[in-house]
């Protein structure tokens, strides 16, 4: 079954299954590690990256990202937070502590190619000295 990419930002919030509303940017710049510079309806807004990766092909100026609003907190640096961005055309998630609960949610209504009918029974299961994010039965 092929699958049409997400575009809208709610096509994406609802793939991710994010608990916060997500909203189209561009990257001006990735500041550090940490910090992306984004352009978000015409202005200029600084968003965490929970990735600190390199992600050189991601990280480019003026490519597509979805920037997740986290709201008013005055405990919070940065009130938007980059979720996702994206290369070639399609969403690839950033936010690496989320991807076991979004696959284990896209197993469960199918949303895996070649691995329909399967359903993550565990997660971080050990085998040996090593683990596998995701057992499936």
């Amino acid at each position: 079954m092929v699958r049409r990419a997400p575009e809208s930002a709610a096509e994406v919030e609802a793939a991710l299954s994010y608990p916060y509303p997500t909203r189209n940017a561009r990257l001006i710049a990735r500041e550090n590690r940490f910090v992306a510079r984004c352009l978000l309806d015409g202005r200029e807004v600084s968003a965490h990256v929970p990735n600190t990766g390199r992600m050189l092909e991601l990280m480019l100026p003026d490519n597509r990202v979805w920037l997740a609003d986290l709201g008013d907190d005055p405990t919070r640096r940065f009130r938007y937070r980059l979720v996702a961005a994206e290369l070639r055309s399609q969403p690839v998630l950033v936010e690496s502590a989320r991807t076991n609960a979004i696959v284990a949610s896209l197993l469960d209504v199918d949303g895996v190619p070649g691995l329909e009918g399967y359903r993550a029974l565990e997660r971080e299961v050990r085998v040996g000295d090593s683990r596998i994010d995701l057992l499936l039965t």
